[in-house]
Parts: C-alpha cells; structure tokens; sequence
C-alpha cells in the first residue's frame, strides 16, 4: 500500500496555508468488522500519512456524540489552519434537525 501514487479518500478538506490537507476514513462495522479489512485500513492510514495528508478515522459512534464530534471538527479545523467561523444565532437548532435527519439508520431510507 505505500507503493501507491494516489488512492481515494472518504472525504478530502483542503488547507489554508501553513495547514495540512485531512482526509476523513469513515469507518463501519458493515465494511471494517474484520481483521483482514482492519489491518488493510491501518496500512492504508499510514500510506496517506507518508503522502503527507493527516488522516481521522471516524465512526458512527463519534459522529453520534454530540461532544465528540464538536472536538473532531475542531480537531479538522485546527489541522487545516481554519479560523473559527461565526455561527448564526440558530446554528445550534439547526445542528440538531440536521442531526436528527442524518443520524439515522439509512436502511430504513428504501434503498
């Protein structure tokens, strides 16, 4: 896997300057739930590590917690040399109905 010239990320957020580019691993029971997979994922981390990208794994169980996820977008936002944006008075409402609509279980959605 270090080998690799390029590989495909989950989701990439590109820098300000002096920031470092972050890539974002979801990681699932459904696809991660093996050894074979986990092992895979650790080599790929590294790869994209050497690549010069700094890598967060994330699961559902992060995004689901609300104070965890506010520390891994403030962990991101760090990372890329983002300032912190002003938040409109009803950001936290409106974080919460997009919480609540996202954080699902998508089977119910009939795919």
């Amino acid at each position: 896997m270090l080998q690799k010239n390029y590989v495909v990320a989950d989701l990439l957020f590109e820098p300000n300057d002096g920031g470092v580019p972050v890539i974002v691993e979801c990681q699932s029971k459904l696809i991660h739930d093996n050894k074979a997979s986990y092992l895979a994922y650790a080599d790929r981390a590294l790869a994209l590590e050497t690549m010069g990208y700094h890598v967060v794994l994330l699961t559902y169980a992060t995004m689901s917690s609300l104070k965890a996820w506010h520390s891994v977008v403030e962990h991101i936002r760090k990372k890329l040399n983002y300032s912190k944006p002003r938040q409109p008075q009803d950001f936290e409402l409106r974080e919460l109905d997009l919480r609540r609509n996202v954080l699902i279980d998508w089977k119910t959605l009939g795919f």
